[in-house]
């Protein structure tokens, strides 16, 4: 087997800011090797095989490949805070340095943790002023507190 196709071993700190985007680029890295194997009699559980001792002991008792990836995935995958993330939208301006494009890019990668729901005219009716009032209001806390510990 080609040696580019094996995936290094996955050795991330969960606790980091990196640590989501590892995992994901791991986890598709290790599902293109997957695919490159003969499937008969291929034991998918190998995933062992590419995570270091410090995230073994994550999966170490696990019986199943989709259990593995489940539980690494809830691990190195948090929620989202929509709330702080909707400020870091909101909040976000051009940089000096940063062009018009350069700057949308950076506001389209914010809005991804936004959890924006497809809405209909519908929906619309049964939400009163008072819930959009309460939303702004929230929205307006949050972008002026002085500190940022509590903001996040």
């Amino acid at each position: 087997m080609d040696k580019v196709l094996k995936p290094e071993n996955l050795d991330t700190d969960p606790n980091t800011r990196v640590a989501e985007c590892e995992w994901l680029h791991w986890q598709k890295t290790f599902e293109n090797f997957l695919e490159a194997l003969p499937t008969e009699g291929l034991d998918k559980l190998i995933v062992l095989n590419y995570v270091s001792p410090r995230t073994y002991r994550y999966i170490r008792n696990i019986t199943t490949y989709d259990e593995a990836l489940d539980t690494l995935k809830g691990i190195f995958v948090q929620p989202k805070n929509e709330i702080y993330a909707r400020h870091r939208l909101a909040t976000r301006s051009q940089q000096i340095s940063e062009s018009v494009a350069e700057y949308l890019g950076a506001l389209t990668e914010l809005s991804k943790d936004c959890n924006f729901q497809n809405v209909s005219a519908k929906e619309y009716q049964n939400v009163s002023a008072k819930e959009y009032q309460n939303e702004y209001i929230r929205d307006s806390f949050i972008r002026g507190l002085n500190s940022s510990w509590i903001r996040q």
